[in-house]
């Protein structure tokens, strides 16, 4: 999967959920919320963590909204596996994306910290 890959499906949906085409359901909320919490120490997504994602939604996140997250996390997991000098800039926008869909998970969703 190449790195313009992940840029053209970045900005696809999120024009989607900027026009209303795609509402992520709460699997796919609680799972970037998660995503976002497990990298909130570096600010790193590795393929490490996006793999824990896409076994937390296992079988149900190919459903959920068509499949779009874990298309998407499938990419991004492919981008950090294989990291080009571009990296940072597409993952930038990988996590500004991510942030958006998170943001009406229910805090009861985040793993206890502490």
């Amino acid at each position: 999967m190449s790195h313009e890959h992940l840029t053209s499906l970045t900005a696809a949906l999120a024009d989607d959920l900027d026009q209303g085409v795609w509402a992520p359901e709460p699997l796919e909320r609680t799972l970037a919320a998660r995503l976002l919490l497990a990298c909130a120490g570096d600010g790193q997504f590795t393929p490490a963590r996006l793999r824990e994602t896409l076994w937390e939604g296992s079988v149900a996140l190919t459903y959920a909204g068509g499949g779009r997250l874990a298309r998407f996390l499938a990419h991004l997991y492919e981008v950090t596996t294989h990291p080009a000098p571009d990296t940072d800039f597409v993952l930038s926008d990988a996590s500004r994306l991510l942030e958006r869909v998170a943001q009406d998970a229910a805090p009861a969703t985040y793993p206890a910290v502490g």
